[in-house]
């Protein structure tokens, strides 16, 4: 349900990119958002289904988003939507104390983070993350949480595999395919639960 807050949300590296500072100086999550103008604000926390209305400051909208995006079990499910290359390039991004300035092989990854609001673009693009995210996420990413991201991940590359070359395949069969990936196990029961 609280992922479900993002998918209404429409693609951010579409929208003007906001202006940030010369130099980052360790910017939090509001001053993130109080670069967008108000009605971009006003977006996207409709898109995250804020009961929102024109008559909100924008100020009160950047909080309001920053908060939402930061609440950990929102910020974690974002990150399991990450594929493997972007939750490496997320990592990459949470380790540095200036603006990153990437590669453009390293774009396609960067847009599905944008996307996600985990990072953001400004108009030079020069990609930084927040304070914030950098904390919670040096918290979250744990052994644990990496071996249910790759399992998490290895399943949806299975699930687009089987569509892919069959269209449906009953479950017992996608389960022997997950399997196939060395210590990677899923019975019928866990399958239809994900």
């Amino acid at each position: 349900q609280e992922l479900a807050k993002f998918e209404n949300l429409p693609m951010q590296k579409k929208q003007k990119k906001p202006v940030m500072p010369e130099e980052p100086v360790h910017l939090t999550q509001k001053q993130f958002f109080m670069a967008y103008d108000k009605k971009e604000l006003l977006r996207i926390a409709k898109g995250m289904n804020i009961r929102v209305t024109s008559a909100w400051k924008k100020s009160e909208l950047a909080e309001i988003a920053a908060n939402e995006v930061l609440r950990p079990t929102v910020f974690r499910k974002q990150l399991m939507q990450c594929s493997e290359a972007e939750l490496e390039m997320f990592r990459v991004l949470c380790k540095e104390d200036d603006w990153y300035i990437p590669e453009e092989e390293e774009w396609y990854l960067l847009e599905g983070l944008y996307d996600r609001l985990l990072v953001f673009i400004e108009v030079q693009d020069r990609v930084t993350v927040s304070v914030e995210m950098k904390k919670r996420f040096a918290e979250i990413d744990t052994r644990d949480f990496r071996y249910e991201h790759a399992s998490l991940s290895w399943f949806r590359q299975c699930l687009y595999a089987a569509c892919s070359m069959y269209g449906s395949v009953p479950v017992n069969v996608f389960c022997k395919l997950y399997s196939q990936k060395k210590g990677m196990n899923i019975d019928q029961a866990e399958t239809e639960r994900l």
